[in-house]
């Protein structure tokens, strides 16, 4: 019988551990840019909402692991209405990798998704600085009814 746990069997401890998460669309950076002139104290209550819905969706379909790694891959797939700018499209998604790294406050995110409590200093990965992720090129696909982003997040 052939031995095929090399695909299946994602360690999420050690290296080479897989994690695909489906998550709603970030907002753009023109986007963000307006919202912070229009209103500056709604600014941030749209970032910590969105966060937190990215946290809760990520944590329903796949808990955090228990160490992170120290270095990750992410490869991001945009599926979008219209294409984005080049440029922009790695500042729309600061955000998502803000909420998905380890929190490193005391109040951080504390749901249960599929039934695994996530505590505090929890994360897909350690930190979104180049040391520790590298960020592939991201992906754009015209889809005008099913928008979201699709994050591929590889352990090295």
């Amino acid at each position: 019988m052939a031995d095929t746990s090399a695909d299946t069997d994602l360690d999420r401890t050690g290296s080479g551990s897989l994690t695909v998460l489906e998550l709603p669309l970030p907002i753009s950076a023109n986007e963000k840019k307006r919202l912070l002139y229009k209103n500056p104290r709604a600014y941030g209550g749209v970032k910590r909402k969105y966060k937190r819905s990215v946290w809760q969706t990520a944590v329903f379909q796949s808990a955090p692991p228990e160490t992170p790694p120290e270095h990750v891959r992410v490869t991001a797939i945009l599926r979008v209405r219209n294409i984005r700018d080049e440029d922009k499209v790695g500042d729309s998604l600061e955000w998502v990798l803000d909420a998905l790294k380890v929190q490193r406050s005391e109040q951080a995110f504390r749901f249960t998704g599929s039934g695994i409590p996530v505590y505090v200093r929890r994360g897909y990965f350690v930190d979104d600085d180049p040391k520790h992720l590298t960020l592939l090129p991201v992906e754009q696909i015209i889809d005008r009814k099913n928008t979201g982003l699709t994050l591929r997040i590889e352990a090295r």
